[in-house]
């Protein structure tokens, strides 16, 4: 720091050159002083110890390189339901072949729906203990996700977008708003139109080796289903609330902080393309709940899918 009086304060980046995110930038840290300070020829500021760590990115794409593979092949068994088995080999293979269950519900993402629940009546009574829909980035970030059925919260990858008209079904539920992607995780939060607290829903991913760590970022997009019942209320608003949460050595769970984002304002989604949020204010986690947070005055409040869609999910681990 050149010697003189700096009124205005000054600003640091520090980059660590080694650190690389999902866009291919940098890791950056950057200090801000904004009171007057003053520096003579001998003085010297110390700067706080720094965590030096690498980003690991979810991208959700399949590999080519068995070097690169997330995960060992596993099999969805969901024959006890009345439904088929499915062979995962590739993130491509979690996808469902068309977007409402073939029609009848019961497709991959809907693994506990035949003769298990009368979700239309009581949506709270399912069978958790039934096969589950499930993915584990094993071999990269250690984020996991399963789910008994995707409408009462739930991870679902999927890589159908598009940004020409909406349809307000189901036909539509796995459907970013977003321009041409490869694959992508759609979430369905839940909400009180569903029945049932949010809160108790499957709405959420957690590091399945059980260690906290920091998720960086990622990146989010609108869905089609949200934006097609803005046709109703031109007042809508759509946010969201990740939840960072914390689990001790006796499975309790305590909220750590909480981060919020807008997809919708005004009834117009202001989010049209893949943009970055970024999480680490969560702090170390082993756990991130997302709640969809609907409101408008002609009925957006009781929106039926309160979905979001999100990539590229970048997690600190400590540099080898």
């Amino acid at each position: 720091m050149p010697a003189g009086e700096w009124s205005n304060g000054f600003s640091i980046d520090v980059t660590y050159s080694e650190s690389i995110d999902a866009a291919g930038k940098e890791f950056t840290n950057n200090f801000t002083k904004t009171s007057a300070a003053t520096f003579t020829a001998n003085q010297a500021m110390i700067m706080p110890e720094q965590e030096v760590y690498i980003l690991k990115t979810l991208t959700f794409e399949d590999w080519t390189n068995p070097a690169d593979k997330s995960f060992e092949a596993y099999t969805l068994d969901y024959t006890d339901t009345y439904g088929e088995s499915y062979e995962i080999e590739q993130w491509s293979d979690l996808i469902d072949e068309t977007q409402d269950g073939n029609g009848t519900y019961m497709g991959l993402i809907y693994p506990s729906f035949s003769g298990v629940i009368d979700w239309w009546f009581d949506p709270t009574d399912w069978d958790r203990t039934a096969p589950k829909y499930f993915w584990y980035d094993e071999n990269n970030t250690k984020l996991t996700h399963a789910c008994s059925y995707f409408g009462f919260g739930g991870m679902a990858i999927s890589n159908y977008v598009e940004q020409n008209g909406y349809i307000q079904d189901y036909s539509k539920q796995l459907t970013a708003y977003a321009p041409a992607a490869s694959n992508f995780c759609m979430v369905h939060t839940g909400g009180s139109s569903w029945g049932g607290d949010p809160e108790t829903f499957e709405n959420y991913f957690t590091f399945g080796d059980g260690i906290a760590r920091v998720i960086d970022h990622m990146y989010v997009a609108n869905c089609v289903l949200p934006i097609g019942e803005l046709d109703y209320d031109p007042t809508g608003r759509l946010t969201i609330t990740a939840k960072g949460i914390i689990i001790d050595e006796y499975d309790e769970e305590t909220v750590s902080a909480e981060l919020e984002f807008t997809l919708i304002e005004n009834g117009e989604p202001i989010i049209e393309d893949w943009t970055k949020w970024n999480l680490s204010k969560l702090g170390k986690v082993n756990k991130v709940r997302f709640i969809c947070n609907p409101s408008g005055e002609y009925g957006f409040d009781n929106l039926s899918a309160p979905q979001f869609a999100f990539d590229d999910v970048a997690v600190r681990f400590p540099e080898e």
